[in-house]
């Protein structure tokens, strides 16, 4: 991913995004989580409004066991949404948060956070 930035001209900034966020998810899987977090930080400054920019950067903080920052990047990445990201979807995400906090108590703790967002009803 690195080589096909030097390919791709600084004016494309959709396609350097993309980019970026391939190779934070690369990142992620190589434990590589700060490294990912400052991939999702290029592609989201290069696309403001980057959906997956948000979902990706929220990936590597919940693999970091920041909960905070990743359940502030998803509820980003859900605004930005505006309705196109289903039910399931977030709850795939809590499932996933809740193996990383220990239990039911950090998944109560996010979702009574969530439902007090709007993002997830009761």
């Amino acid at each position: 991913y690195t080589d096909a930035l030097s390919f791709i001209s600084l004016s494309d900034r959709r396609a350097r995004a993309a980019v970026l966020l391939n190779r934070a998810h690369a990142h992620i899987k190589r434990n590589m989580l700060r490294e990912a977090v400052w991939d999702a930080d290029g592609a989201i400054a290069l696309s403001g409004s980057s959906v997956r920019g948000f979902y990706t950067r929220g990936l590597a903080r919940r693999e970091s066991t920041d909960t905070d920052g990743a359940f502030a990047d998803w509820k980003k990445a859900l605004a930005l949404a505006e309705g196109r990201v289903d039910r399931a979807f977030l709850n795939e995400e809590l499932a996933k948060v809740r193996s990383k906090t220990g239990g039911e108590g950090g998944l109560a703790q996010l979702l009574k956070r969530l439902r007090e967002s709007g993002v997830a009803k009761s």
